[in-house]
């Protein structure tokens, strides 16, 4: 994920710290799902440049454009709100995973029917992300 500096500006103005962040934790999710833009469009009746701005941070989302995006992509309103202070205070911007590839790695463990070699597969790249040196955090929603 791309994190702006405090003097990243867009068409001569300052973009909000917290619309970058939700845009990015709105992107995050629709790849984790396997989305397109044009589908989470077409889900929500929101504009395919609209999800474009709000990914990034361009622009702010109503809570009603919130409430039907969170709805398609079956996630609480905190999903987007989760880690905003740890994130400006870090600056995450060293990330160097793709959002391309994060898609494809989504694609392919949607791919994989034998539950077993799922979880064992969730398994190995927690194993992984402990040795990881830019991991500080790599407990998952089940807190292991």
């Amino acid at each position: 994920m791309y994190y702006h500096s405090d003097d990243d500006i867009f068409f001569g103005l300052q973009m909000d710290k917290l619309d970058i962040h939700i845009g990015n934790r709105l992107k995050q999710r629709r790849l984790e799902l396997g989305f397109s833009r044009a589908e989470l469009s077409k889900r929500t009746g929101v504009s395919l440049r609209q999800i474009r701005e709000y990914e990034n941070g361009r622009q702010s989302l109503k809570v009603s454009v919130l409430h039907k995006i969170c709805r398609e992509l079956s996630v609480e309103y905190s999903c987007f709100f989760l880690d905003f202070k740890r994130d400006v205070i870090y600056n995450c911007s060293n990330n160097d995973i793709t959002s391309d590839e994060i898609g494809k790695l989504t694609k392919i463990y949607r791919e994989i029917d034998d539950t077993k070699i799922r979880l064992m597969l969730l398994n190995i790249a927690k194993e992984a992300c402990k040795f990881s040196k830019n991991r500080y955090d790599c407990r998952l929603d089940d807190g292991k």
